[in-house]
């Protein structure tokens, strides 16, 4: 019963995470305007960015790393997550473009996507995506609540309100991932980022095939069909994934195991 468990939740995750981006865009615009909203994303596709940059080497090169050394898998996500706070550094650059306000709560926001983002090897790595997923629901729960408590576009506001969102996620993972911290060693090492380099080239080429062009549109549209754009690509690929998650559902390696059982049993019978 656990392994269709985990399957159900790994599957849930994987639909759900898109979707509710997908009703945050359109909450979004449906509270404060295409216009206004196409203002947010023009600038928060850069925070994103940042935030997938500073993810560098990604779930993948952890979950090699934590097989290999069961043991100390904890120092090695702590240590990772060590070395790549430096590639957080260019945010100081949103001070000298926004102003003061509007940069402060942008990184602050950064800083929150950055540490949820990371605590994806670790949901992976013990399979808590019933976890993850009552996260999801209780961050969008919050966003809709700030949505409604602050009726008037602001960009700072916004930011805020997903940055909150944010810390009850992280919050609630740090209370589920109880740690003993004496038990754990950090380590520094530059070098980890350098080795490290042909993962984040996957995971860009990745990027580069399912987002730049949002980028490019941002330099073309005005703010309103910015807005536009992104709702209608966005709800496009919702339907047409869902062929992939049927596909996934029929190739996932719990439900193969199963599937060969059985035939291995009709076999004998």
């Amino acid at each position: 019963m656990n392994r269709y468990l985990q399957l159900f939740f790994s599957l849930l995750k994987m639909v759900s995470v898109p979707l509710l981006n997908f009703m945050t865009l359109f909450l979004g615009i449906k509270f404060y305007g295409k216009e206004n909203w196409g203002e947010f994303i023009s600038i928060s596709i850069w925070i994103f960015f940042m935030a997938f940059m500073a993810k560098w080497s990604g779930q993948n090169y952890l979950s090699k790393e934590f097989n290999k050394n069961t043991s100390t898998y904890l120092s090695i996500f702590y240590s990772n997550i060590l070395e790549r706070c430096v590639l957080l550094l260019p945010s100081i650059a949103l001070f000298f473009i926004f102003p003061f306000q509007e940069a402060l709560s942008a990184v602050i926001l950064l800083i929150l996507l950055f540490i949820y983002n990371s605590y994806e090897a670790l949901i992976v790595y013990n399979q808590k995506f019933q976890l993850q997923f009552l996260a999801e629901i209780t961050g969008m729960i919050i966003i809709v609540i700030g949505f409604v408590v602050f009726p008037v576009f602001s960009l700072t506001t916004i930011f805020y309100v997903l940055s909150v969102s944010y810390l009850v996620k992280i919050c609630m993972l740090l209370v589920t991932f109880k740690h003993s911290f004496e038990k754990i060693n950090i380590s520094f090492s530059f070098m980890n980022l350098v080795h490290t380099f042909p993962f984040f080239l996957i995971g860009f080429s990745g990027w580069l095939a399912s987002k730049c062009d949002i980028y490019v549109v941002n330099i073309f549209f005005s703010k309103k069909e910015l807005s536009e754009y992104q709702i209608l690509i966005s709800f496009f690929l919702r339907i047409l994934h869902l062929y992939n998650y049927q596909h996934i559902y029929y190739t996932h390696p719990f439900l193969l195991i199963d599937l060969q059982n059985y035939k291995v049993l009709l076999h004998h019978n």
